[in-house]
């Protein structure tokens, strides 16, 4: 009875939600000030398969996003563990003096339903002049597999297996994004030198800040919207509990500090290593999917950086993409200027520099 009552709770509080959209404005910082952009090393791109998937497969799986780009369409490439992965190719609205502008790529980590939660923000994004690569883990269903698979043991090793779960599977998602990446800047000519922003939204922005704090992804910034600090404590307190966290023993003492001291991208043990990088925030002042106080203290967390306040709630933050996250990914761009080297990553690889290959050819030799 409990749950059936946590359930019609959630449904109620979604169904307010909806109803109470109502026209919010964004408040921005006083100066946008990013940190300097981190310097990676380049991508072995032989090695640049999917845990889990062949080479031939993976091959297979970056030949069909080529076609599809070439046809002017979205790709699909599922890799293990139901990792979804899209693109959508920039397309332009009328500027002034119909000038269009490529801007670069983003890098985009959806919400808790994926692609079907991100339609909006993805649309802006390329009317913006954006390729956005769409990387989405199902973070949620894996735990849920997980908490089903082991529904045997104790708490604590429950909460630790559902942490491995999400380890392995966002190991596996760094490595899609990338495989991706390298893909997209060899099918569309012009990102050469244009910025990479990583942005990850709600769910994607809780897991998102493990992801940029691996390395593993390249970006010249990153942005997190909506984002809250711990995965326990953002399914505690959600209004959406009941529909998506039910089968969780929250409460559970040993089953939460089992899930904190496992999970390696805990966004709260995460966050230091991205204090005083190029990183910037969107909170949600009226948020009651991911509530404020968890976004705060993911913002406390990443050490304050700039933030974007949002005066009213979730949903309609990422329904008015256009005018909410697609300007402020532009600033958050603009900020970092031409400062832009996450590509030299991909390109080092894609196209040496003619030092590489003399360099390559005197070893043959």
């Amino acid at each position: 009875m409990r749950r059936v009552g946590e359930t019609l709770a959630s449904v109620v509080a979604l169904v307010a939600s909806l109803i109470l959209v109502a026209c919010g404005s964004m408040q921005g910082p006083e100066r946008l000030v990013l940190g300097e952009p981190r310097r990676f090393e380049p991508i072995a791109i032989g090695s640049n398969v999917v845990p889990g998937v062949s080479e031939r497969e993976s091959t297979r799986m970056g030949a069909m996003l080529l076609r599809a780009l070439a046809q002017g369409t979205d790709a699909r490439a599922p890799g293990k563990g139901e990792i979804r992965a899209l693109l959508q190719v920039p397309r332009f609205a009328a500027e002034p003096g119909g000038q269009e502008r490529l801007r670069g790529t983003c890098v985009l980590v959806p919400g808790i339903l994926g692609e079907h939660s991100s339609g909006h923000v993805v649309e802006a994004l390329a009317l913006d002049g954006w390729a956005v690569v769409i990387v989405w883990p199902p973070v949620v269903p894996s735990i849920r597999a997980q908490m089903r698979a082991s529904v045997a043991t104790d708490a604590s090793e429950r909460g630790a297996e559902a942490a491995r779960a999400v380890n392995a599977l966002l190991a596996r998602t760094s490595t899609v994004a990338q495989m991706l990446l390298v893909e997209t800047h060899c099918a569309i000519d012009g990102l050469a030198g244009k910025p990479i922003v990583l942005v990850c939204e709600s769910m994607g922005a809780i897991v998102g800040v493990g992801l940029a704090a691996s390395g593993e992804i390249p970006f010249d910034a990153a942005l997190f919207v909506a984002g809250g600090g711990g995965f326990i404590d953002v399914a505690r307190e959600s209004s959406l509990r009941g529909i998506l966290f039910s089968e969780l023993p929250l409460e559970d003492a040993a089953f939460a500090d089992a899930f904190r001291a496992t999970c390696e991208f805990d966004p709260l043990r995460c966050a230091v290593a991205l204090r005083g990088g190029p990183v910037a925030v969107i909170t949600a002042e009226r948020d009651a999917v991911v509530p404020i106080a968890t976004q705060e203290a993911l913002w406390c967390a990443l050490g304050e950086p700039p933030r974007f306040r949002w005066d009213a709630g979730h949903l309609e933050l990422f329904v008015r993409g256009r005018d909410t996250i697609a300007p402020v990914v532009r600033q958050v761009a603009d900020a970092v200027g031409d400062r832009a080297r996450a590509a030299e990553r991909l390109y080092r690889r894609v196209e040496p520099s003619p030092t590489e290959g003399r360099d390559a050819a005197s070893e043959e030799r």
